[in-house]
């Protein structure tokens, strides 16, 4: 099989669409995380650059940089700068591969863990190369020093690799999909940009003036109202993880189970009760594991809510696996 991008040139994996990108921690709509590819132009009313909720970075603020299977290795990492007084100096790199724990990528110019842009440059970009590719199927970059506000242009240079997708046997541990950079959460209904679907990751802390879950737009849910995950490629789902809301008492009580694979009508999955709803929360934080009847094979996972506490908001993720 021939790559998409079968040269031997480096691209832009976010200009290419080889990648999926997300940020938790945003200032608001117009400073959102798909605002920070390099080639972006300033629209009316909206930032060419992404920009966390604080001035300040804190352990929220990262770009989440979710690489499609077939987009080839990481080659280099390049940051612009879009205005002056408003700027990313430093910042740190960690990546992941097949579900693995997230690991730190040392700068190649210093060997240290801080990526240093600092320069006289001023509107130029800097352009990190490593010293050979590296494989890995997620990458997650932090702004740690910044002038005016935390904010970052940024794109990754990927290099095409024989490996079209990751091989099955490389999923042999179970993991977290979404927080191991292996699925996209998405949400068509949302009561406001900063109650998001990102927003749903289980570990994230508290976002300033963000919930600290996904929030539906309706306090009960509607036929619209599901999170779904999208994986990267077919992978056996195993279970479903989900918490209430952090920063106030709102909570799905339960939840459907709906599952694709390769464009397939959504099925419903059983409970392990025989019923089609799922056992949901009792508190906000308590963490609530449903082991599916039997692991399921897909590529996109739909979790309805039926019933909610106070307002329909949930923090999830899936557990998958290798199928062999």
């Amino acid at each position: 099989m021939k790559s998409i991008h079968s040269n031997d040139m480096e691209v832009f994996a976010y200009q290419r669409a080889l990648c999926f990108i997300v940020a938790p921690d945003s200032y608001a709509e117009t400073h959102r995380a798909e605002l920070s590819t390099l080639l972006t132009d300033r629209a009316p009313g909206h930032q060419a650059s992404w920009f966390g909720r604080n001035s300040t970075p804190s352990s929220t603020s990262f770009l989440f940089f979710i690489l499609k299977p077939n987009s080839g290795d990481l080659c280099g990492i390049k940051v612009g700068i879009f205005e002056e007084g408003t700027r990313c100096l430093a910042f740190t790199v960690e990546i992941t591969t097949c579900g693995s724990n997230w690991q730190g990528l040392d700068c190649p110019s210093t060997g240290g863990e801080l990526w240093d842009i600092r320069t006289d440059a001023g509107r130029g970009n800097d352009t990190f190369r490593l010293p050979s590719p590296v494989a890995c199927s997620a990458v997650r970059i932090t702004p740690r020093v910044v002038i005016g506000h935390c904010s970052l242009r940024v794109d990754l240079l990927v290099k095409p690799s024989s490996r079209m997708l990751l091989p099955v046997s490389a999923f042999r541990q179970k993991f977290c999909a979404y927080e191991r950079g292996f699925a996209v959460p998405f949400a068509p209904d949302h009561h406001n940009f900063h109650h998001r679907a990102e927003l749903c990751m289980l570990s994230l802390q508290k976002v300033t003036d963000s919930s600290q879950a996904w929030c539906a737009r309706e306090a009960q849910p509607v036929a619209a109202t599901y999170l779904q995950f999208t994986l990267k490629q077919p992978l056996l789902v195993h279970s479903i993880l989900t918490k209430g809301r952090g920063d106030a008492d709102q909570w799905v009580m339960d939840y459907t189970v709906e599952v694709t694979c390769g464009g397939s009508p959504w099925q419903t999955l059983q409970s392990p009760t025989g019923t089609d709803a799922f056992q949901g929360n009792t508190d906000r934080d308590t963490l609530v594991t449903n082991h599916l009847v039997a692991p399921v094979l897909c590529d996109a996972v739909r979790l309805r809510p039926l019933h909610a506490q106070g307002h329909c908001s949930m923090r999830a993720d899936i557990v998958v696996k290798s199928p062999t």
